[in-house]
């Protein structure tokens, strides 16, 4: 079954559950790196809506990491000289 619609291969995934700030209900989502340098942020199981994308890495990015201490951050690493740290819901670099 096709979940996601990547071009490029996927290098790390994770998968996320939070609570709406709206709704206050659970909600799910998948966060993938791939080698196009990209981490996208996805629903799960509506994997086609994507949420947003955390762009600035150089090269490709093939770990992925959400600290317990910080649930919604992520921390990227990869073929360029820089870790990533972002606040994940909305892709802004920290």
């Amino acid at each position: 079954k096709l979940l996601l619609g990547h071009v490029s291969m996927l290098t790390d995934l994770l998968s996320v559950t939070t609570t709406t700030a709206q709704e206050g209900q659970k909600r799910k989502y998948i966060i993938t790196a791939d080698r196009d340098e990209h981490i996208r942020v996805s629903r799960y199981p509506q994997s086609w809506v994507i949420e947003g994308f955390c762009l600035g890495h150089t090269a490709f990015v093939s770990k992925l990491l959400v600290p317990r201490w910080a649930p919604q951050e992520v921390l990227s690493g990869g073929g360029d000289a820089w870790l990533g740290r972002w606040r994940w819901a909305d892709g802004k670099c920290l």
